[in-house]
């Protein structure tokens, strides 16, 4: 794709030079010249700048494109010290192969004017999914004009350790008169309040653990607490780093809680099994979590979990149960209830997750707030085995998309402890737009009458249904997955998950099987051990041969939904087969009058993402008449995570559903 980008101004200088998509050049007010050309991507653009901004700036480009046709933005935003990128306006083409277009905006109807210390940057990016034969998604960091330097004296506000957080739109934020509203913010309102010195550590932390000595007791999401005494003078530290300018991410000063699944040194992880009495402290941060530390965060303790992560509904003999935000008589689902219930309840700006059978999916779902299962390997982990279990993974859960990305960019990324993960860049993550238009929705809901399920669930989910229309999507309902030569769709959908999942959850099991601590084992832990060891569901016990058929089979299933995948952009299902139960209840027995078989036949719905290894994403659906939410799950082809958060962004404007419903719970506080 060739392109020519330019920036005037009105009795302003002007220079145009040569380079390639990807580059960024910098503009100076004392000097005009083109940095050397850093390459990244394939599209040759040339740029232009001016100096004098007292009079109208436009931006133009002009673009060809050797595919056939693409979509072109061009988006210009004003950079301020910090680093913080605000859109002052957006333009955009369909371009046409071989005839060069120009895609202009102009910037005077906006009043928009350049003040001392900031910039202008221009930001060019084609979609994915744009039919160009150079990469799939390409952005142009353009031309940056500077005003003059900042005047002696005048502080200058900390600066975030991670540069791509310069191309991220940020929210504006003002300070509250009553600081207890802090929690109510999204988490990337919190980092500009933050980093703008609006509000300081101190103040966040002891506005959040007020919140959470009020709303954390008839919940039970949030275990393991740290002293406050303890965390104020964390805070304190973290003020003092600002002070310094010094910042040290986009978390700076956050509250952050870690699922009790992973290591938080110095905190207990108790798996929801170990005793309190007999548990010791992590000796160091699993990899995840070391990332969410070097992006600022301060661990306040974990979230609650079932035991050994298992089960969609989250109890266990250490910490008790968890309740859902919406109604404290119901379950809060698993295994990351504790996280999705600390968010929808605004006790965490964010959290993370993890999800083998639906942990990232149902309990957002239940929760009204969203909830992500990356492609596996895009958020490493390692320790133990690091090729063969690539049945879980960790995650972001959020209440917005933005946070969503900015949450999952923070935990991706490679790492060469971790050998099978990605090595793509996680910058892009945080590039929303929100276009959906065109794309292409296959409904599979309860899979033709395969799936039981309640009449609430699909009254709802298929409800929700019309937000795609709205958004200008096409959606076609499918009554049975799809089928290859190795994978005979519905039919083989159980069998081939409960191989899959005493394979792999048998193995974790066995640890704790075959120590002290068997006696706790609960009965659906030692389910999935015997299912591999003695056997299980009227099978014997696993064997090599066994395993090595199950993965043609799911191979087969991943061949099917493969050439899905050429027809439709997304496969959409409901979260859960079932809203919220009862939470003295150990799991349903039955749906709609059809027993289940084991205590998470009522997830089937959850296994297809996991078994084919696709990214796939939670939101909200709406509530049922008792005010209980419910979610969809829409699962995206293979590593296409980012489509699943441009999905995200377009279904919170469209909806309103995370904040336009808020749990009774905030309502009496």
């Amino acid at each position: 794709m060739l392109a020519r980008h330019s920036v005037e101004c009105v009795g302003g200088y002007k220079h145009t030079a040569a380079g390639r998509l990807g580059q960024s050049c910098l503009m100076p007010s004392t000097a005009v010249y083109t940095s050397p050309a850093m390459v990244r991507d394939g599209a040759v653009v040339s740029m232009a700048t001016a100096l004098d901004l007292a009079g109208p700036v436009t931006a133009t480009l002009t673009v060809s494109t050797d595919g056939p046709s693409a979509h072109v933005f061009l988006k210009v935003c004003d950079v301020g010290p910090d680093g913080i990128s605000r859109m002052i306006v957006r333009g955009q083409d369909l371009i046409e192969g071989g005839a060069p277009r120009s895609v202009t905006v102009d910037l005077t109807h906006t009043g928009y004017r350049l003040n001392p210390g900031h910039s202008l940057r221009l930001h060019i990016s084609t979609p994915r999914g744009a039919g160009l034969s150079t990469p799939r998604r390409a952005v142009l960091v353009g031309a940056t004009l500077s005003a003059m330097a900042l005047t002696a004296g005048t502080s200058s506000p900390a600066r975030a350790a991670d540069s791509g957080d310069a191309e991220i739109l940020w929210p504006q934020v003002r300070r509250p008169k009553d600081l207890g509203r802090i929690p109510y913010w999204d988490a990337a309102e919190l980092s500009v309040a933050i980093r703008h010195r609006i509000v300081s550590c101190v103040e966040v932390m002891t506005a959040y653990l007020d919140h959470i000595d009020r709303i954390n007791p008839k919940v039970n999401a949030l275990v393991s607490l740290r002293p406050r005494t303890d965390l104020l003078k964390e805070a304190r530290t973290k003020d003092h780093l600002l002070d310094q300018g010094a910042c040290q991410g986009w978390m700076h000063g956050f509250p952050h809680a870690v699922k009790d699944l992973a290591d938080v040194e110095g905190m207990p992880t108790t798996y929801g099994l170990i005793p309190l009495s007999t548990v010791t402290p992590a000796t160091a941060d699993s990899l995840f979590v070391e990332r969410i530390r070097a992006a600022g965060a301060i661990f306040i303790g974990k979230t609650n979990t079932p035991e050994l992560g298992l089960g969609s509904h989250t109890y266990n003999n250490v910490f008790g149960t968890t309740y859902n935000a919406y109604d404290q008589s119901k379950a809060a689902g698993g295994s990351s209830g504790g996280a999705a219930v600390a968010v929808a309840l605004r006790m965490l700006p964010v959290a993370d997750g993890s999800d083998f059978m639906g942990s990232l999916r149902n309990p957002p779902g239940w929760n009204n707030v969203l909830g992500l299962r990356p492609s596996y390997g895009r958020v490493p982990s390692f320790g133990g085995d690091v090729f063969i279990d690539q049945g879980g993974v960790e995650g972001p859960i959020a209440r917005t998309a933005l946070d969503l990305a900015l949450l999952l960019r923070t935990m991706s990324g490679h790492d060469d402890r971790a050998p099978m993960s990605l090595t793509e860049d996680t910058a892009p993550l945080t590039d929303l737009t929100g276009r959906q238009h065109g794309k292409r929705v296959a409904w599979l809901g309860d899979l033709g009458g395969y799936l039981p399920m309640e009449r609430d669930v699909l009254d709802v989910t298929r409800t929700a249904l019309q937000h795609f229309s709205r958004l200008g999507m096409t959606v076609t309902t499918l009554d049975a997955l799809p089928t290859s030569a190795d994978f005979d769709g519905n039919a083989d959908l159980w069998p081939t998950w409960l191989t899959y999942r005493h394979w792999l959850s048998g193995m974790a099991v066995r640890t704790a099987y075959d120590s002290a601590l068997r006696g706790l084992l609960k009965p659906e832990a030692l389910y999935e051990y015997e299912g591999l060891t003695v056997g299980a569901d009227g099978n014997g016990p696993l064997t090599a041969v066994d395993v090595y058929a199950n993965s043609v089979k799911r191979s087969g299933m991943y061949r099917a939904f493969r050439d899905l995948f050429d027809t439709y952009d997304y496969v959409v299902l409901p979260t859960a087969q079932v809203m919220p139960f009862d939470a003295t209840a150990h799991w349903p027995r039955h749906i709609e009058g059809v027993e289940m078989s084991s205590y998470h036949r009522w997830m089937e719905v959850a296994t297809i993402g996991t078994l084919i290894g696709a990214p796939t994403l939670a939101v909200p659906a709406g509530f049922n008449e008792a005010g209980l939410p419910i979610g969809l799950q829409v699962i995206a082809g293979n590593r296409d995570d980012f489509s699943l958060l441009d999905l995200a962004q377009a279904w919170e404007r469209q909806t309103g559903f995370v904040h336009g419903t808020l749990p009774g719970l905030l309502s009496t506080t």
